[in-house]
């Protein structure tokens, strides 16, 4: 398999993840506010608007690196949201596992914001290439 249909398919691993799991949190809405809650008295204050921004983050930037458009953006988007969840839930003992597959994915939007979009993708075709 080439390079660039590797680079596509990676887009569209990664974006998956944050579509789906945005989606989740839509539907879930009240979930999503009530876990954040649960993080403590700081969080609980801004609980709501932090759910809208994880879903608007997760949603809007999976989309943006899913059909190649504004790559940069969306995977820095998605990265400042992993970050944060990372270190908001999975920080301490019994999260090797999980905080390890955070890193992983970030590494994976990394290089999709090194290395950009590739050839199959809106960002290519705007330039004309």
């Amino acid at each position: 398999m080439d390079k660039e249909k590797i680079i596509f398919l990676a887009r569209i691993f990664l974006a998956l993840l944050f579509i789906i799991t945005g989606y989740e949190k839509v539907i879930g809405f009240q979930n999503t506010v009530s876990s954040i809650q649960g993080l403590g008295s700081l969080f609980s204050t801004f609980a709501t608007l932090l759910a809208l921004g994880a879903i608007v983050f997760e949603i809007a930037g999976g989309l943006m690196v899913l059909i190649g458009w504004k790559t940069k953006v969306g995977s820095a988007m998605l990265m400042i949201f992993l970050i944060l969840a990372t270190l908001m839930y999975h920080i301490g003992e019994g999260h090797l596992h999980p905080f390890l597959s955070n890193l992983a994915v970030l590494g994976g939007l990394m290089l999709i914001y090194v290395c950009g979009p590739g050839d199959y993708s809106m960002d290519k075709k705007k330039n004309g290439k």
